[in-house]
């Protein structure tokens, strides 16, 4: 359940405008510190946001590549921040150090694909408390949370929502192995896996909007 005041919600959006002021800023950084929830619903819209601004961009190289207006590709390469990229390879190379049990058995540079990508751990401890003020309202009954995946595919069974949404796989490197638009009014839907992608390690998906996002976690490690 969401209990932030209304004074908390709109720091939030303005800390993701970035537009904070360095007296909202010090604010901010205390509530993030002392409030566990406002932490908590920090963290979901902060991935959220990410995850739309990847899929945007993702989307506009692809128009632009698709099309012949080379000089507008280079522009949009201009566009990409260096730092955000920066920041995603150290928190990568930061991850907790915490591997799944199911990756025993494997050697020490298999292992490295089982570990835990550290945000995403503490979004999927919020969405699954009853207590948590989370962003999660599209319902998803399939796949179950930590399901190992078999012969590259994972089925969707889920609510259908009068709005088109998007999935995105990526490894525990956050790196993307698969995006996907899924159509309004959708119930059941089968996702094939790249095989050539997809070592065996610890991955996650999710299912997202503008409003709304699940994350959850898989693994795959086939021939064990």
């Amino acid at each position: 359940m969401n209990t932030l005041t209304q004074e908390q919600q709109i720091l939030i959006e303005q800390y993701l405008l970035q537009e904070l002021t360095v007296e909202q800023q010090a604010i901010f950084d205390e509530l993030v510190r002392s409030n566990a929830q406002f932490a908590e619903v920090v963290l979901l819209e902060d991935l959220m946001l990410t995850a739309l601004q990847e899929t945007a961009l993702e989307e506009s190289l692809e128009s632009v590549t698709n099309g012949s207006e080379y000089s507008d590709f280079c522009e949009l390469l201009l566009d990409i921040d260096d730092n955000f990229a920066m920041q995603q390879n150290i928190e990568s190379m930061l991850a907790s150090d915490h591997i799944a049990p199911q990756a025993s058995g494997f050697s020490t540079h298999e292992a490295q694909s089982f570990r835990v990508v550290e945000e995403y751990a503490k979004a999927l401890s919020a969405t699954q408390r009853s207590d948590s003020a989370t962003i999660e309202e599209i319902a998803v009954f399939l796949p179950p949370n930590g399901i190992r995946c078999k012969n590259f595919q994972l089925s969707f069974r889920i609510q259908p929502t009068d709005t088109p949404l998007k999935l995105r796989i990526e490894n525990n490197r956050k790196q993307t192995i698969l995006r996907l638009d899924i159509a309004d009014n959708t119930t059941d839907f089968v996702v094939q896996l790249p095989q050539d992608r997809c070592p065996n390690g610890r991955y996650y998906w999710k299912l997202y909007d503008r409003e709304s996002m699940i994350i959850r976690e898989f693994f795959i490690w086939e021939n064990q």
